[in-house]
């Protein structure tokens, strides 16, 4: 598993967040559904702001990652150990690379987006497909430059200038 202080605080915070959705569901194992539920349920954070630009119905979205989540296998008794599932596995490997590949100090919350949207096997990514996937959107950072993001400011940037889609990233 990865470090900690390898992700921006906006990250910590959405998988913290995730993990503790595993929780109140009483769910047996941490998946993508709980990261993209945590996503799509931070308001204002970096990954409204993206998906808003792919002209995602949030609502409609947050309602389908919400009953995606509340499909899931629960347990009788309070959730003691989260086990971690595969797919979380190789979401935040997913994710790590790509911020590497984009030469970024952080995995951001739009490298964890990225690595959901390139998870074939995910249901997550099968939602994410059918709210944004066919929009034809692109993220695209503000005029001027992208900004950076770093420890003390590690979201001080809009979504960064990715040169095609989201959702169906071409290889």
């Amino acid at each position: 598993m990865m470090r900690q202080d390898r992700f921006t605080e906006q990250a910590q915070q959405v998988l913290a967040n995730s993990q503790e959705i595993v929780r109140q569901k009483r769910n047996s194992q941490w998946g993508v559904a709980h990261v993209l539920a945590a996503l799509v349920t931070l308001n204002g954070g970096l990954a409204e702001q993206v998906l808003q630009k792919l002209n995602v119905d949030m609502n409609r979205l947050r309602q389908r990652v919400g009953k995606q989540v509340a499909d899931l296998p629960t347990l009788a008794y309070d959730v003691v150990q989260i086990y971690t599932t595969p797919e979380v596995v190789r979401m935040l490997e997913v994710a790590n690379s790509e911020a590497e590949r984009l030469k970024d100090e952080y995995v951001g919350v739009e490298h964890l987006l990225i690595a959901i949207a390139d998870n074939e096997e995910s249901g997550s990514t099968r939602l994410l497909a059918e709210f944004g996937g066919e929009q034809g959107g692109h993220l695209s950072g503000p005029p001027g430059h992208p900004g950076e993001a770093t420890r003390d400011q590690p979201d001080c940037r809009e979504p960064l200038p990715i040169a095609r889609e989201v959702l169906h990233r071409p290889d």
